[in-house]
Order: structure tokens, then C-alpha cells, then sequence
């Protein structure tokens, strides 16, 4: 336990046992569809919303359970009629599941209301809002220090998620997850794209509502396409109406933007399974590194020197983001781990690999065994010799072998190996090349001798998009063995989109790094790490 390390700090009070407000609820009216779950949440987010947003959730399909006692007991929506009755109180145990579960939520809400007045206290230094995950987010809402890169359409903001966890012996672990979030600037719409940027339309893949309810993160959409024809005060035939009408009775829009919809473009997205009309003006676009690197290449190499961080740094950053955290409701605040208390037993969890048929195993060799998890993305692969005079037979069958070895890893179709192109002397050559013909949705297969400049090539072939996977093709004879060729497969898989393992049954929002060697098939153990 001495080396144990979280990105975490923990509240100061333990809540093994906590006293909390009961309640049933008796439905009138009610979409049977619906799960008793999901009515439940839906009942618990309503009463929150007539009551203050009060501190409360559901425990159940039939019970409500708050901090404080609920003023307003009754829920009269057209599709949702519901009553409470006062059912005592109840002392919540955190080593039973459900109730365990039911006061994490209650925990997470209380930070959120701590966020808020630590914003207000900050003097505008912090921001704070609800993620998309339901956590709490604080940020610091002008342009990070750290980040030298800028743009005219995108924003770096530093940011540290809270996520609580609930142990079953009643610590409650509060994660910090700190990162970089890249968000549009305030005027930047994605009628601003079809305006200024119209090129950059096809490499849009997501949409962020520009407008929320109160309580609830704005919503995020697939993009799909502008309907060319239409605007936001165009009639739809299904909806009776235009959708400026329909956001004007929303009521959650200004009237500039409601101004502004009026003539911006229409535009379809999709929620879920679920196609819908919306407004180009209404939503924002959403810039992640995939997008990045095909609509400005150049503003995402400078971007990524920026975000190389220490991992001393993050944590200092983000224990000084949430400094003075107090959780009004729980009576409570912030203090680091107590690694010496915290039993061990609460944080080990049987980590195994799941693969793409369906089985489980916890041992690193079935990675052969059960093949991949998940398929490459990549749909061709293009090898190509760094130098003329490297352009033998030996080489070029060197780089078949390679490919050949990806069909160890994936009982699914692969992606086909493209002829030999004329090799490149350097990077020089290689964006010439690209420049006049780039290949879409490419990985390349490099092969390198000693005086290839390995890093100026990876730099060219990502600017245009391209995944690369680098391969030696001067060591002596015996080291291309069957072990050599799996790693260099490996590699090409991971790096073509395909996911070698993943990791099931893991707490919370975990992210993993999972490092596999083909050659002695070893496993790394999994380690915590900071998003940025």
C-alpha cells in the first residue's frame, strides 16, 4: 500500500452509515414502455426540478430518497403523473450495492452545488458545468496558459472532472481527471463553417447543442449533412411548424439567437438511432483530434508539443483547481488520500480480456488464441521503402511477412496490401508525393534502414492524414523471426484503428493503458492515468 497512487483526493468524512429522507412513488399516468428504472430517474430529475434542485435521486424502481424533506410532492406532466408518500427515513448502507450506487449519486449532486460556489468565490478565475457523463466539471474558462498554440475558431481549456466513488467501507474516493478541453469559441457556429469554412463541412463529425436546460449538459449529435433548401423558419411538414417556432416555445433560447436561426441553415443530425432537424446556428462544432488533423494539420502539431505534461504537474493542477471544494449539503471537504486506511481490498478488482467472440480470460496469451477485440479502421495498407537502393526483393518481402502476420490477430476480412509505390529518399519527397495524391484512410507500412529520418517522415505522413507503422530492414538475418514479424503486425493493427484486448468489469471511468509484446507475449499491468 505505500506505493499505491490515485488521481484522487477523498472526502473528510466517512459514510458508512447516512441518514436520508424515504419516499414512494405512486404513479397515475406513466409510458409503459419505459423501464421501472428509467421512470424512476425520470420521476427523481422532475422532483429535483420543482423543488429546487434539491439533493435527492431514486433508490429503485419505486423510491425516492433525499438529504432534506421534499416541499413539492407531486409531478402533473402530460405524459407523467406521480405522487410521493412520506415513507421515514432510512440509513443508507454503503456495503450494499444499490444503496451504495444511490449515494454516489447524491454525493456527485452535492459536488456539483460545491463547484458552483467555489466559481462564485474564484472571481472568475474558475468556471464550472455538468459533463456529459453527469460529473461535475470545473474549468478555468479563459484560454490555457500552457497552451501557446491559437486559432481562430478554438479555444484550450484546462479542466478537472470529479467523479466520486462510493468503497464499500464508506470512504468516498473523489477522482480528479484533469485535461485539455478543446471547445469552438463563443461565436463560432457551424453556420460560421458553412459561411467561412465550407471545405472543412465533410470532416465535421459531431455537433454540440449551443443551448441547455438547466441540470443538464448541452447535448452532442452526429452530424450528417445541410439541407440546402431550407432554414430555420421554413415550415416542416411534420412538425407543423418551423423549428424557430418550436425554440421560441422551448423558451430556452435569446432572442438573438432565435434572430439568427431564422435564417441560418437546416441541417441533419442524429441522436442515437434518431434523425432529426436542426439549426445550423443552434449548434457548434465539435473539434476533436481526428477532425484536427484533416481541416488544419498544422495548428494540431503545435497544439500536441503544447499538451506535454508531467504527471507531477497535472496532479498540483488539479488539486489547486478544486482547493476549498465544500460539499454543502454532506457537511464536508476535500482532503488527500489516506493510503495507510484504505484497505486494499476495496480497490482490487479481477481485471480480464475480452475478445471479439464473446470469451473472457485472464491470461495475456489468448490474445492469439481468441484473436482481436475489435477490427482495424484503416482500409488499405501501403508499404513503402525509405530509399532506391533499398528497394530490393529481400525488403520488399520483408514487408509482406509483416502483413502477413496481421491474419494472427483477426479472424475478419483485413484490409488489402497495396502494390509497392516507387520508394522516397526523405520526408522532402514523401509530401511532395502526398501533396499531388494522398490515399484515403491509409496506414503505411515503412520500411527504414540507419540513415532514414524516421520522426520528419511519422510528422509528414500525419499531416496528411495517414497513420504510419516503422519497420527496420537492416538488422542481421536472424532477427526476423516469427516474434519480430507479430510485433510489427501488432502495430499495424493497433495503429490501422483495431484494439488488440480490452479490459472488463473495471470501476468507474478507469482508462487503461494496455501494453502487449508479441514476441514474449508478456502483459503490462494496467495503470491510471491523467486525459488531457
Amino acid at each position: 500500500m505505500e506505493n499505491l497512487a490515485l488521481s484522487a483526493l477523498q472526502l473528510d468524512v466517512k459514510l458508512v452509515h447516512y441518514s436520508v429522507y424515504r419516499y414512494q412513488i405512486v404513479y397515475q399516468k406513466f409510458d409503459e414502455t419505459a423501464s421501472g428504472e428509467q421512470l424512476a430517474r425520470k420521476v427523481a430529475y422532475e422532483l429535483q426540478r420543482v423543488n429546487g434542485f434539491a439533493v435527492l435521486t431514486n433508490l429503485g424502481n419505486r423510491g425516492i430518497i433525499s438529504l432534506k424533506p421534499i416541499s413539492q410532492l407531486v409531478i402533473d406532466l402530460p405524459q407523467l403523473q406521480a405522487s410521493l408518500e412520506d415513507d421515514g427515513k432510512l440509513e443508507l448502507d454503503s456495503g450494499e450495492e444499490q444503496q451504495q450506487q444511490a449515494l454516489q449519486r447524491l454525493v456527485n449532486q452535492d459536488i456539483n452545488k460545491a463547484a458552483w460556489k467555489l466559481t462564485q468565490d474564484s472571481q472568475g478565475k474558475l468556471a464550472f458545468k455538468k459533463a456529459a457523463s453527469g460529473n461535475t466539471e470545473i474549468f478555468e474558462p479563459s484560454h490555457s496558459a500552457r497552451i501557446k498554440a491559437r486559432s481562430i475558431y478554438l479555444e484550450a481549456f484546462c479542466s478537472v472532472q470529479l467523479s466520486p466513488e462510493v468503497l464499500a467501507d464508506g470512504t468516498v474516493l473523489i477522482g480528479l481527471h484533469l485535461k485539455h478541453s478543446l471547445l469552438a469559441k463563443p461565436d463560432i457556429s457551424l453556420q460560421w463553417v458553412i459561411d467561412k469554412r465550407p471545405d472543412w463541412i465533410s470532416s465535421i463529425n459531431k455537433v454540440r447543442h449551443r443551448y441547455f436546460e438547466s441540470g443538464k449538459a448541452p447535448l452532442v449529435a452526429e452530424f450528417l449533412r445541410v439541407e440546402e433548401s431550407l432554414k430555420g423558419d421554413s415550415p416542416l411538414p411534420h412538425l407543423g411548424k418551423s423549428l424557430v417556432e418550436y425554440h421560441h416555445e422551448k423558451g430556452l433560447l435569446s432572442v438573438q439567437q432565435l434572430t439568427e436561426a431564422a435564417s441560418s441553415s437546416l441541417i441533419k443530425v442524429k441522436y442515437g438511432q434518431n434523425e432529426a432537424d436542426h439549426v445550423a446556428s443552434l449548434v457548434e462544432p465539435m473539434f476533436d483530434f481526428d477532425t484536427l488533423s484533416k481541416i488544419d494539420s498544422v495548428f494540431l502539431n503545435n497544439l500536441a508539443k503544447d499538451l506535454k505534461w508531467s504527471l507531477d504537474d497535472r496532479i498540483k493542477v488539479s488539486a489547486r483547481m478544486v482547493k476549498g471544494l465544500y460539499l454543502p449539503n454532506f457537511n464536508c471537504r476535500l482532503i488527500p488520500v489516506d493510503y495507510q486506511n484504505l484497505k486494499k481490498s476495496s480497490l482490487q478488482y479481477e481485471q480480464k480480456l475480452r475478445f471479439a467472440n464473446g470469451a473472457k480470460s485472464s491470461r495475456e496469451q489468448d490474445v492469439l488464441r481468441y484473436k482481436a477485440f475489435g477490427d482495424m479502421t484503416r482500409t488499405q495498407v501501403i508499404p513503402l521503402i525509405i530509399g532506391k537502393q533499398n528497394n530490393t526483393e529481400r525488403n520488399q518481402r520483408l514487408l509482406c511477412d509483416a502483413y502477413q502476420a496481421l491474419g494472427q490477430l483477426t479472424k475478419t476480412e483485413l484490409p488489402p496490401l497495396k502494390k509497392f509505390p516507387a520508394p522516397v529518399e526523405n520526408a522532402n519527397e514523401l509530401d511532395a508525393r502526398l501533396h499531388k495524391k494522398n490515399p484515403t484512410n491509409a496506414i503505411l507500412l515503412i520500411g527504414l534502414t540507419g540513415k532514414s529520418d524516421k520522426v520528419a517522415i511519422r510528422d509528414t505522413a500525419f499531416s496528411y492524414g495517414l497513420a504510419t507503422q516503422f519497420m527496420r530492414l537492416d538488422h542481421r538475418a536472424n532477427v526476423y523471426s516469427p516474434s519480430y514479424f507479430n510485433n510489427v503486425a501488432a502495430g499495424v493493427f493497433s495503429k490501422g484503428g483495431g484494439q488488440l484486448c480490452a479490459i472488463d468489469d473495471m470501476p468507474g471511468e478507469t482508462d487503461l493503458f494496455i501494453g502487449l509484446d508479441m514476441g514474449a507475449l508478456m502483459f503490462a499491468l494496467p495503470v491510471l492515468h491523467f486525459c488531457f
